[in-house]
């Protein structure tokens, strides 16, 4: 019972920060060749497995609340970088929990992990680029 009512705390705090950043669209430009040389933490094979065998785990994709409603990794949640330290502050207690950040450029990726690390999170990965997604993608109905 208490982890369902943690369940149901962390998605009331995901879809609270979701609706809060709908009007922040923040997508510099990408230098590709720079952007190249960051390497992720994890692959898009091992965040599968993972996944299939934790669903439980938190994805979180800093893209636009747009890119994300256009496709995005099953059981991702959109959250703004700008919103990042005060939701893993609000919402994430358990700092052993399997977190893994992508976007739209390897860099933003991993300074969301760098984020999440500095609040002392042991367990956060950076999938990179979206581009770095071997599999079919959720598409949201509009």
């Amino acid at each position: 019972m208490k982890k369902i009512l943690m369940r149901c705390i962390l998605l009331l705090l995901f879809v609270n920060v979701l609706l809060m950043g709908c009007g922040k669209e923040n997508n510099p430009t990408i230098n590709r060749e720079e952007d190249n040389k960051i390497t992720p933490t994890i692959t898009s094979e091992e965040l599968k497995r993972s996944y299939e065998a934790n669903p439980r785990m938190i994805i979180i994709d800093l893209r636009t609340k747009q890119e994300y409603q256009d496709g995005h990794i099953q059981g991702a949640v959109q959250v703004d970088m700008e919103d990042l330290s005060a939701l893993a502050i609000q919402g994430l207690q358990d700092k052993g929990v399997k977190i893994v950040i992508y976007s739209e450029s390897r860099k933003k990726s991993q300074e969301g992990m760098e984020i999440l690390e500095s609040l002392k999170y042991e367990n956060v990965d950076s999938l990179g680029s979206v581009h770095d997604w071997k599999y079919d993608f959720i598409k949201d109905k509009k």
